[in-house]
């Protein structure tokens, strides 16, 4: 009887640990995965491989996770479905960039042929000036070749411009950024509101249009009234990091909408401290629809 308790206790163990090693493996998988590919509609290898569609209108976004569209609610693919008979959208956001890891994927851009190119960069750069625990965490993880500030970010974003400008004759507009949590009067979104000004700025250089996501960001989160106003002040790397990891396990796993996990933690506009749920993709959405109308009139 003994020796059957010991071997039963022991099947437990490896059944308990081998569920563990599953689900770990699985959100290694995901998380791989959610950083190969962006979420839709479609992405520059559609361009590489010659099967994006004929006929409609090519925009291609540059952009980091909020375009990716893995990590949080996809703006990009509310567009395709609105406006798909007449616009073809190509992603090309990852998680994770910052605008000179944008500028090495520009010859993507490029051999796309786009109409427009919308340049939606630089959430990453404001996050890395938070601190030099922040900036030495991406220069590692993005593996840049300096601690980024923000006059790297106006160098790399002109760069973008510059060379979008002479190798395509696409239609350029330029985004500024979100948030960074939804306490208007912290420091980060300061930050946030300084790097935007950057983006205002290389617009007014180079004359092409810029689309007030920053401002009308805020609008919307002070259009909420609430008790309390969820904070990611003063910013945390590593409590960030975790709020992006529960928010994909319970996302892929537990099969929990993005909107659902904003209201179980007390967001308006986010999941995270950064990351978006529907409403906020719609305030992006909308900016950018009521600009490619602008065009067609």
């Amino acid at each position: 009887m003994v020796y059957h308790h010991h071997m039963k206790s022991i099947w437990i163990t490896i059944i308990i640990f081998g569920i563990i090693g599953l689900v770990g493996a699985s959100y290694v998988f995901v998380s791989w995965r959610s950083h190969r590919q962006p979420g839709g509609p479609y992405s520059f290898a559609y361009c590489r491989d010659g099967v994006i569609p004929n006929g409609k209108t090519r925009v291609v976004v540059l952009g980091d996770s909020l375009t990716h569209g893995t990590m949080s609610h996809s703006w990009l693919k509310d567009m395709q479905a609105e406006l798909g008979e007449s616009y073809t959208f190509i992603n090309q956001g990852w998680n994770g960039d910052l605008a000179w890891n944008a500028l090495q994927k520009i010859d993507e851009v490029v051999g796309c042929d786009p109409d427009i190119v919308a340049i939606f960069i630089g959430g990453n750069d404001a996050l890395a000036s938070f601190s030099p625990v922040w900036a030495e965490r991406f220069v590692e993880n993005k593996q840049l070749p300096q601690t980024p500030d923000a006059d790297w970010y106006r160098e790399n974003l002109e760069a973008i411009v510059t060379t979008l400008q002479t190798e395509t004759d696409a239609e350029l507009v330029l985004f500024t950024l979100t948030m960074f949590g939804e306490d208007v009067e912290s420091p980060e979104v300061a930050a946030f509101r300084n790097y935007s000004q950057i983006v205002i700025e290389t617009a007014e250089k180079f004359d092409l249009p810029v689309l007030p996501i920053h401002q009308k960001m805020t609008e919307f989160v002070q259009s909420n009234n609430r008790a309390v106003v969820q904070s990611c002040s003063p910013a945390d790397f590593a409590a960030y990091r975790t709020q992006i990891r529960w928010a994909i396990v319970r996302y892929h796993f537990f099969f929990q909408s993005w909107d659902q996990i904003s209201a179980s933690r007390g967001y308006v506009a986010q999941t995270d401290c950064a990351h978006l749920n529907s409403a906020a993709a719609g305030v992006i959405a909308t900016e950018f629809k009521l600009w490619l109308d602008s065009l067609d009139r």
